[in-house]
């Protein structure tokens, strides 16, 4: 099977192992500024555990998981502190988010012929569903509402697609964007690498599929793609070794991310109350 590598600028199809990665949870107080008690919730050390995503009930936390070359979706239950799988299917499937309907959880599959596309994984157990059968190769995704997906989609240039579920059809907004996309409030939140390789002429914008108004919110820190946002809409976002959060357009630090003697952390999540967030560390 084909995978995604994860830690590329892009989505790359090719028979590479993936990283080593764990996923830590602490406890945050955005009101204090303080990170404390972290756990290695996924403790394999040799395997890769990645692309966090907390339930909106804050119940679960979904990741993806990589066991003998094929990737399943799990999810760690923040009640009773257990790894449970959530699917088993005979491809292989990243980026586990919840559908804003709740009865199933979005996916991007790798097909037998390596295509990837957006599926979804029902809750009850019913069989996987493709949901958009021409927009293809995805490689990342979020949903503004039930009806508006935002996706970043592999080509020459890759490029920011905006679905609608009712119709089928998706247009691209723009190109050139990194693979962290978020939503909040209606508004898809995306990393836009406006000339290439140059992390001094990043943004990170939104979009707002019903009125198509794009806005920039702050620049990246220096070549960091990843960030997520909290409930009153600032962004959080880490430079592998401090978690900084954006005020008022600027990014002030938050606090350093300590893990017994490991270094560097990349993808970042927060709990919907805000009181849990889920870092993914490589070794």
């Amino acid at each position: 099977m084909k995978l995604i590598a994860p830690f590329l600028l892009l989505p790359f199809f090719g028979a590479f192992a993936q990283p080593a990665t764990d996923i830590y949870l602490f406890k945050i107080d955005l009101e204090e500024g303080i990170l404390s008690e972290s756990v290695n919730i996924t403790n394999r050390q040799q395997g890769y555990d990645n692309q966090p995503h907390f339930s909106p009930d804050g119940k679960r936390l979904y990741f993806t998981r990589e066991v003998g070359g094929q990737t399943d979706i799990y999810f760690y239950d923040l009640e009773d502190k257990k790894v449970r799988n959530f699917a088993e299917t005979a491809e292989s499937e990243y980026s586990p988010t919840v559908m804003p309907s709740g009865d199933a959880i979005s996916v991007i599959q790798v097909e037998k012929d390596s295509t990837q596309r957006l599926w979804s994984l029902p809750m009850d157990g019913d069989a996987p569903k493709l949901l958009l059968e021409d927009v293809k190769p995805v490689g990342y995704h979020a949903w503004a509402d039930e009806n508006m997906v935002g996706m970043f989609v592999l080509g020459a240039p890759n490029t920011f697609q905006v679905a609608d579920m009712s119709t089928g059809q998706s247009k691209i907004v723009t190109t050139s964007i990194g693979r962290s996309i978020h939503s909040k409030d209606g508004l898809i939140y995306f990393l836009h690498k406006e000339n290439g390789d140059q992390p001094n002429t990043w943004w990170i914008k939104t979009y707002n599929p019903q009125n198509e108004e794009l806005k920039q919110v702050i620049r990246p820190l220096n070549d960091t793609e990843d960030y997520c946002s909290t409930r009153s809409g600032q962004l959080l976002m880490g430079d592998g070794e401090n978690l900084y959060i954006e005020k008022n357009g600027e990014w002030n630090l938050f606090s350093k991310v300590e893990i017994g003697g490991i270094s560097g952390f990349n993808r970042i999540a927060i709990s919907p109350d805000e009181t849990l967030i889920a870092v993914v560390v490589s070794y």
